[in-house]
């Protein structure tokens, strides 16, 4: 774990901007073993799924695997243009109430800044 900048709340795992200008972030998640439900990942801008919830660019399915319900890893890069106090982070979102769960280790949330933005990029994942 390596935090620098204080821009990072552990309590809430949400990023904070404390400049305008262009982000890079990642992240990864790992679904926790055993029979709990699979999950889908959001990017989420100042509390809401970035680009919608529909089929929708930083979206990313968490499935268990055709063998079982193993532990399954997934991932996510993306750039964002932000601007002084936006707040990223990640939502993990289940069908009807089920039973999803992350893994209690080995699930990651990174950035960095990459340079002035001019407030028209919006967002890129891939």
């Amino acid at each position: 774990f390596e935090h620098k900048g204080g821009c990072f709340d552990t309590s809430t795992g949400l990023f904070t901007a404390p400049v305008d200008g262009l982000y890079r972030f990642g992240y990864s998640v790992r679904k926790r073993g055993g029979n709990f439900a699979d999950f889908w990942t959001y990017i989420q801008k100042n509390g809401s799924p970035l680009n919608g919830t529909n089929n929708s660019p930083g979206r990313v399915y968490v499935a268990s695997s055709t063998s079982g319900p193993e532990s399954v890893f997934a991932s996510q890069d993306f750039i964002l243009d932000l601007s002084v106090g936006d707040t990223v982070g990640v939502i993990i979102a289940t069908v009807h109430g089920l039973d999803a769960q992350i893994s209690n280790g080995y699930n990651s949330f990174h950035g960095y800044y990459i340079g002035r933005g001019n407030g028209s990029f919006g967002s890129y994942s891939y």
